[in-house]
């Protein structure tokens, strides 16, 4: 325990130095105050470039506050993601590379410990980051629409998507333990999420995957809405979480043992 609070105190330090804090909040925020302008003046926008005479500005129905969430969750669903996989691709592979995991291990850092305290600091640094990103969307919507649904929802609804991040987390520190370079790490990460959402979308099969946790997130957010398929949809994320560490893990023992 000793080991990995010394480790958890190293990891903080190195997201503090390399500025990953600051990435990470940097793209959230920026989506946070930006999907909430963009759906409430997507129809003048687009009024404004497209000629009145084509009338392709009308079909656009009028904005609406759930339109606000609608556009950060879908952000933060595909470029959100691509910058976690951008700032934490060299997680594991760079340290391996410098020679600092052996070191870490030869004196009594456990590859358990070295794998959780990554995960750990990570996945405050995400959760803060979440807290934050939800805070000002949700102050933003309500300065552009005048409603906005509840916070409690919002936070729920946040804090339910937050557990596909932490899935996403724990599948690019598994592609980064399986990598020998940190652009090979990027590579299987991105494949690794595509392959979620699309079991995720089967019509049977992928009812109960994680990639739903995006739908779910919204249903809660703007309806207070929990769908049946909820509770199933977090087990099998913090299941598939669990074993992506798990893997990392015996990755690493592999990797020493070699």
């Amino acid at each position: 325990m000793h080991n990995y609070i010394t480790f958890l105190r190293k990891e903080s330090m190195e997201m503090l130095r390399t500025k990953r804090l600051l990435g990470v909040l940097c793209v959230f925020v920026f989506f946070a105050l930006s999907s909430p302008l963009l759906a409430r003046y997507m129809v003048e926008f687009i009024a404004a470039l497209v000629p009145q005479e084509e009338g392709l500005a009308f079909l656009i129905p009028d904005p609406v506050w759930t339109d606000s969430y609608m556009q950060f969750y879908g952000n933060i669903a595909q470029i959100g993601v691509i910058a976690l996989i951008v700032l934490f691709m060299g997680a594991i592979v760079s340290e391996r590379q410098r020679g600092t995991t052996d070191l870490v291990i030869t004196k009594g850092l456990s590859q358990m410990n070295f794998v959780l305290s990554k995960f750990s600091v990570i996945s405050v640094t995400l959760l803060f980051t979440m807290l934050v990103s939800i805070l000002l969307a949700y102050l933003y919507t309500f300065a552009l629409f005048d409603e906005v649904g509840t916070m409690g929802n919002a936070l729920l609804g946040a804090l339910v998507y937050s557990l596909f991040l932490l899935l996403i987390v724990a599948l690019i520190l598994l592609c980064s333990a399986l990598a020998r370079s940190s652009a090979v790490a990027a590579l299987l990460s991105f494949v690794g999420f595509l392959v979620i959402l699309f079991i995720s979308s089967l019509p049977v099969v992928g009812r109960l995957f994680p990639g739903n946790l995006h739908e779910r997130s919204m249903e809660i957010t703007t309806a207070g809405y929990f769908h049946g398929d909820l509770l199933g949809n977090v087990l099998l994320s913090l299941a598939l979480t669990a074993l992506f560490l798990l893997l990392a893990v015996l990755v690493l023992k592999r990797r020493e043992g070699e």
